[in-house]
């Protein structure tokens, strides 16, 4: 899944279907030296499990998996995502597992650090992860997790998106924009987070695709 410039070694994730659909017979996470060529598991979804606050009502282990295995700019760091969403593709309905685990280095165990919306980023210094949020009001919102247990805080309110990268210092937000400013197109914005205003750089035809 990703190669980190800092530490010179690769992480990845890896699923292998159950019987079921949307089950997953087994899941787990490989440290790689693309290098020298080897790789070793560091953990599986069991030890995810063990650490999850919800563990108690996650009764079927075969519906969750473990993906975007990411390290922080530090290159010690990473995170991974222990989910179910391919389960709920297939069964439509039920609970929704999305949860955020941080290991300090590739020998520390994982540690759980939040339930998250999509598409989660490290922050510039290594120090809280953030992700895009839909609350109950229906606008979604850009929400930062510290590692330090701290409560969430809100970075950009109203921030439509997907994919949004932060810079280093926490003063621009890139992302992109489908369907935007109508079907068939898609842009690409810049915005500034202390003002909240957004500037569109550019747009360009985008047709609907099954991953767009």
């Amino acid at each position: 899944r990703m190669f980190s410039s800092a530490s010179g070694l690769a992480l990845g994730s890896t699923n292998f279907a159950g019987g079921e659909p949307g089950s997953i017979a087994n899941s787990e996470v490989f440290l790689m030296d693309v290098r020298e060529g080897w790789s070793r598991r560091l953990f599986g979804r069991e030890q995810l499990l063990a650490g999850h606050p919800l563990r108690d009502s996650i009764d079927r282990p075969d519906r969750l998996s473990i993906k975007h295995t990411k390290w922080a700019p530090d290159g010690q760091r990473f995170f991974c995502v222990y989910h179910n969403e391919i389960y709920l593709m297939h069964a439509k309905e039920g609970p929704r597992y999305k949860s955020i685990y941080v290991a300090d280095n590739a020998e520390a165990a994982p540690a759980y650090l939040c339930e998250f919306g999509h598409h989660p980023m490290w922050g510039g210094d290594s120090s809280f992860v953030y992700s895009n949020f839909r609350g109950p009001s229906g606008r979604q919102n850009l929400v930062a997790n510290a590692l330090d247990g701290s409560p969430p805080r809100t970075i950009l309110e109203n921030a439509e998106g997907v994919h949004s990268t932060l810079d280093g210092n926490g003063k621009r937000l890139l992302t992109d924009l489908f369907r935007f400013p109508e079907p068939g197109k898609a842009s690409i914005a810049l915005y500034d987070v202390e003002s909240g205003s957004r500037l569109i750089l550019a747009t360009f035809d985008a047709p609907p695709t099954p991953y767009e």
